[in-house]
């Protein structure tokens, strides 16, 4: 709703990012002003050329200005540099809003991102062959499409990325959306399980690959959430059990045995209607088994919705590897609750 509020359902590029105080600003601009007082006006052009003229020919020196038999035009060999993390003046966008949500939440966690929204059109388009230092020379936004992105390919293409260059914060065109610190991890969340974005599925080439298994990454895998869940559960801890089995399903949607878990200890925690939506995707993702369709009977049963609870005994009895044991102990469940009452 905030983005067709901004856009007016126009067609634009988006950007996030996790800290709502940094500028727009690119990471070469960072850089150099970190090391330079009074960077801006005329000296900033002064200082990007200088920086990108001998980031440029230094990667050449050493071997990095081809890439498939041919030599890389200036831009192409920046985007290749900053894909190994070198401060260039090319600042990422999106064609896709939710990719910018998720760069806006996967980061800072204690402090409020932003989106960023540029509708498109607004900013001239320069060729893949047009040379650094006339871009920088012009100081006029500008955006680049790659048509060849090298080793940057599977991750561009996932992102559907651009770059932007020379881009002034305070332009008129320039639109944006705070994200609440509070909200971060319920939007990646939502992210993942409903539109599949998430680090595995935006960093697909090797070097995000490996920077999301690096020793600062928190080992934080599904199945690892699970059999802790399963500990909590012999523990009859039912609470830590289902935040376990919950961050298990963030990180893999179809998790058919995590939802099949958390039905289960929902059903103990006498959250029935939940316990029942559980089930329900088990069932969806044809992981069933006769105690998925005895959970969710009793579930039914104790919310009163008796008809649908029998269809469900008789689906469990149906499907049931050993029925005479499975029947009995159908027969002493439903006479404990015959009891309770």
């Amino acid at each position: 709703e905030q983005i067709h509020q901004k856009t007016g359902g126009s067609q634009c590029v988006y950007r996030g990012q996790a800290y709502a105080r940094w500028p727009l600003q690119s990471s070469a601009d960072r850089r150099i002003q970190s090391s330079i007082e009074n960077y801006g006006g005329i000296a900033k052009i002064l200082f990007l050329k200088v920086y990108h003229e001998n980031l440029l020919l230094d990667a050449c020196q050493k071997g990095f200005g081809y890439f498939g038999g041919r030599e890389l035009t200036d831009l192409e060999l920046l985007a290749q540099l900053q894909h190994f993390k070198a401060a260039t003046m090319l600042l990422d966008f999106s064609e896709q809003a939710l990719v910018a949500l998720y760069f806006a939440c996967a980061d800072k966690m204690r402090s409020d991102g932003k989106i960023f929204i540029i509708k498109a059109g607004m900013i001239k388009h320069v060729q893949t062959k047009e040379n650094i230092e006339n871009i920088i020379n012009s100081n006029e936004a500008q955006q680049w499409r790659p048509t060849l992105h090298g080793l940057a390919e599977r991750r561009m293409m996932a992102q559907s990325g651009l770059f932007m260059m020379n881009l002034g914060q305070k332009e008129s065109y320039v639109k944006t959306i705070d994200i609440g610190k509070q909200d971060k991890s319920k939007l990646l969340e939502e992210l993942n399980n409903r539109f599949q974005i998430s680090a595995n599925t935006l960093f697909m080439d090797l070097a995000g690959y490996a920077e999301n298994q690096s020793s600062s990454c928190k080992f934080d895998d599904p199945l690892v959430q699970f059999y802790r869940a399963t500990i909590y559960e012999r523990k009859e801890k039912f609470k830590e059990a289902i935040k376990c089995l919950t961050n298990a399903i963030r990180k893999k949607p179809n998790f058919a045995s995590a939802y099949s878990a958390r039905g289960n200890c929902k059903l103990k925690e006498n959250q029935f209607k939940e316990a029942i939506k559980d089930l329900d995707k088990v069932i969806q993702l044809k992981a069933d088994n006769e105690l998925t369709h005895y959970h969710r009977g009793i579930s039914n049963y104790e919310l009163g919705n008796i008809e649908i609870a029998k269809r469900d005994q008789k689906k469990a009895l149906e499907i049931a590897t050993n029925k005479s044991e499975f029947e009995m102990m159908n027969k002493i469940k439903i006479e404990i609750k015959k009891l309770k009452h």
